[in-house]
């Protein structure tokens, strides 16, 4: 004989699951993390980081500005990113 399936909603409605334990089981902020995962959806990007002139994964572009007629565009791979990242502290 073969094994029917049987849902947490349908167990639920049959009484066998109590309501606190499904809703525990089916709630929204149950989440993985993983939805919204930019690796998901986006592809890795190899090019040449404006910083460090390694080609590595690119996290962003940025400019650089070295004065007000000097501006250096370019990529910036994840590891100068966060090693030239400013930690913003509310007063």
């Amino acid at each position: 004989m073969k094994k029917k399936i049987v849902t947490l909603a349908e167990e639920f409605e049959r009484g066998i699951l109590p309501r606190k334990e499904f809703d525990r089981l089916m709630a929204w902020y149950n989440a993985t993390g993983k939805e919204n995962d930019k690796s998901l959806y986006q592809e890795r990007v190899i090019d040449r980081c404006k910083f460090c002139g390694q080609h590595k994964e690119i996290k962003t572009t940025m400019t650089i500005v070295f004065s007000e007629f000097e501006q250096s565009h370019g990529p910036i791979c994840k590891d100068c990113y966060s090693a030239n990242a400013i930690m913003v502290q509310a007063k």
